[in-house]
């Protein structure tokens, strides 16, 4: 099943296009326009991953995220913005957020992150579902599809 990704964003635009690009990527995608209808969105989908604007009208992607935090203690999040600062970056870091990305992103460098965020979600699932921090070791098909497999049963606990 594919993982599911929560984009919100101002820009109508940017959000059809990521949308598009990260669908065809493999990701089921859903995505909001207002942070407060992000929030609604979280609650009803819970995607395994919110990639968030900083800076939205009536919410900030930081008021967001707080909000999230609230629902769920380990939504990862990762944020972007057009207007970065290395205040906002480490401010979003020491928060808990899982990175912070300068607009425009590329394709490849957002897949890379994603794909990241993702291996780092499945690990912190084992290692807390285990109670102990485990990480299995290896690339080939198999080991790929018994990490699956263990992040599979490991959500579902």
């Amino acid at each position: 099943m594919p993982e599911k990704v929560l984009l919100v964003d101002d820009d109508a635009t940017l959000c059809r296009i990521m949308e598009f690009t990260l669908t065809n990527a493999g990701y089921r995608v859903v995505t909001a326009t207002a942070a407060n209808r992000g929030l609604a969105m979280f609650h009803q989908y819970r995607p395994a991953l919110v990639i968030a604007d900083v800076q939205m009208p009536e919410m900030s992607g930081f008021q967001l995220f707080a909000e999230l935090r609230k629902q769920d203690h380990n939504a990862l999040v990762i944020f972007m913005s057009g207007s970065s600062s290395i205040a906002d970056a480490v401010a979003a870091i020491k928060a808990g957020a899982y990175d912070y990305l300068p607009k425009p992103i590329s394709n490849g460098h957002l897949f890379m992150i994603i794909k990241q965020a993702f291996e780092y979600r499945r690990a912190k699932i084992f290692s807390n579902s285990s109670g102990k921090n485990v990480r299995i070791v290896g690339s080939s098909k198999l080991m790929q599809l018994l990490k699956q497999k263990v992040s599979r049963v490991a959500a579902s606990q």
